[in-house]
């Protein structure tokens, strides 16, 4: 202050040297602080690029993923559509069992009626048999 005193003519020299001296401090300590949100502010920068490169990689990765899954997802059609194909069969298979089945029983039951009449026929022939032998 003293420094300042010696400047000054007068009074009012003095107060307007003190305002200037004091602009100039405030103005300095607002350019530390600029200088220090500036730095902040380029720290923050490079974080948000770093940031930018690991999303991007991430990006890479989810796009291979996706396309993974998507040949995933065809092959898994493909694999439906196979089975599908072999359930078609299997019930067209299914289908002519029942017939065979249905045929078979057919001649199952054929087969007891002619199994009944040919015992009805040896008891017939045995009856002959006895009366033959009787007479």
């Amino acid at each position: 202050m003293d420094d300042i005193k010696l400047y000054a003519k007068n009074e009012h020299d003095l107060i307007h040297l003190t305002r200037i001296y004091s602009k100039d401090i405030e103005m300095e300590q607002q350019l530390v602080t600029m200088r220090r949100q500036l730095v902040t502010m380029r720290g923050q920068l490079v974080t948000m690029r770093r940031q930018l490169v690991t999303m991007r990689r991430q990006l890479v990765t989810m796009r291979g993923q996706l396309v993974t899954m998507r040949r995933q997802l065809v092959t898994m059609k493909r694999q439906l559509v196979t089975m599908m194909r072999q359930l078609v069969t299997m019930r067209r298979q299914l289908v002519t069992m029942r017939r065979q089945l249905v045929t078979m029983r057919g001649q199952l039951g054929t087969m007891r009626r002619q199994l009944v009449t040919m015992r009805r026929q040896l008891v017939t022939m045995r009856g002959q048999l006895v009366t033959m032998r009787g007479s």
